[in-house]
């Protein structure tokens, strides 16, 4: 018997702005600040995954992540995708979170 699937679609302006609320921390992530920055960083940079994965302190400036590695299970850092260093956005408000969360004076450790 095939089961019919529910269409996978995209969220709407409305429900990502509703997700990625501060106020709504609590409700949408059950205050799981790291859960909710990486999600924040991949919907509003356009990030991948395992560049997220790779991202270490001294890649986040004030108003942009330098995006020069992705993280790779078998080889750890390597190269970007297609080679693709390059400087991406980020929203003051998550920088500001971000910084919130770094417990170390070491720059070169990763954020996640």
């Amino acid at each position: 018997m095939s089961e019919k699937n529910r269409e996978a679609g995209i969220l709407t302006l409305n429900e990502i702005r509703e997700l990625f609320l501060s106020r709504n921390l609590e409700k949408n992530w059950s205050g799981n600040t790291t859960h909710y920055l990486i999600n924040a960083i991949a919907c509003t940079t356009g990030m991948r995954k395992g560049e997220i994965q790779a991202l270490k302190w001294n890649a986040i400036n004030d108003t942009y992540i330098d995006v020069v590695a992705s993280w790779d299970r078998k080889y750890g850092d390597v190269r970007p995708k297609h080679n693709s260093k390059r400087h991406v956005p980020l929203l003051p408000t998550i920088h500001d979170l971000l910084i919130s969360i770094k417990q170390t004076d070491s720059n070169d450790e990763y954020v996640f």
